[in-house]
């Protein structure tokens, strides 16, 4: 019997979450689905909420955020047997991009309660789980230092503020990188292990990634200049940095990252740790609800 717990994140789309509550309620209610909405108040919560869900026998799990919270409820679900939908209310839904769901929050909501599923892989990095992109160098950095700014600003401008900062602070790194075993070394700007196309709110950082394939598609950034560097990232969100002499693109099941000093790793927009740095594609590791 389907049994459906609703992670909502308050703070995700700059607040707006919280008004897709009525109408979760309203929709579930009318056709009498056996339903729960728990709403989270500090981050890594929706983690939490959903391992316990798992616990309690709920057998769909809707994240109700963006990437962030997806991340969390991911976490939370690992290779349990509960189903994941995403109800996308956040600033990047960088996943849903990958499928093109419906906007209309009424269809997704439908979408949900037919449930209809497919088994998609998920990244793995240092035993943590991810949808999209994992990644260490400039765009860590970014990350951190738009934390930071967040305080103050919200929104894009936080982030393109943060990307300002860290342009002018940041030196490339050495790094060792093990593709499938094969090892090359790299002066790189960025390493990013995709598991889906986009990551960053839209950028199409490894355009050939494929949930379904059993495969990540890795993208180098070697070593350039800042004002070239800048440039490649205007042309990032239509996958057209591929063309530059400095991006190379590989394919494979695992990488394995280590730089000359530690590094850190992003995995979905959330700053996990440090290089060394192993990561794995999980084939087929969770259903999840599609259009």
């Amino acid at each position: 019997m389907k049994k459906y717990l609703f992670i909502v994140n308050p703070i995700a789309g700059k607040g707006r979450t919280l008004e897709l509550i009525p109408k979760i309620k309203e929709s579930f209610d009318r056709d009498k689905i056996d339903y729960d909405i728990r709403i989270t108040h500090a981050r890594g919560e929706g983690e939490k909420i959903a391992r316990d869900a798992v616990e309690k026998g709920y057998t769909h799990i809707i994240s109700v955020g963006g990437d962030g919270t997806a991340y969390e409820v991911i976490n939370g679900i690992g290779s349990s047997k509960a189903i994941l939908g995403i109800l996308p209310s956040g600033t990047g839904n960088d996943f849903v991009r990958m499928i093109k769901k419906s906007k209309d929050y009424d269809e997704i909501l439908k979408t949900l309660k037919i449930s209809k599923t497919k088994k998609i892989d998920i990244g793995k990095a240092n035993n943590r789980y991810y949808l999209n992109c994992s990644s260490v160098g400039i765009d860590a950095e970014i990350v951190k230092e738009t934390e930071k700014i967040k305080k103050y600003i919200s929104g894009p401008s936080a982030y393109f503020l943060g990307v300002f900062k860290t342009l002018l602070k940041y030196k490339n790194k050495e790094v060792d990188i093990f593709i499938d075993g094969k090892k090359i070394r790299r002066n790189i700007e960025l390493v990013a292990v995709s598991n889906g196309k986009y990551y960053g709110g839209g950028m199409k950082i490894n355009p050939t990634a494929d949930f379904e394939d059993g495969l990540l598609d890795i993208c180098l950034v070697n070593k350039m200049n800042k004002l070239k560097f800048a440039l490649l990232f205007s042309t990032v969100f239509k996958g057209k940095h591929i063309k530059f002499k400095e991006v190379e693109v590989f394919r494979g099941k695992e990488v394995k990252i280590l730089g000359d000093e530690s590094l850190l790793l992003n995995a979905d927009g959330d700053i996990i740790g440090t290089t060394p740095v192993e990561i794995k594609v999980e084939k087929a590791c969770i259903e999840f609800i599609v259009p």
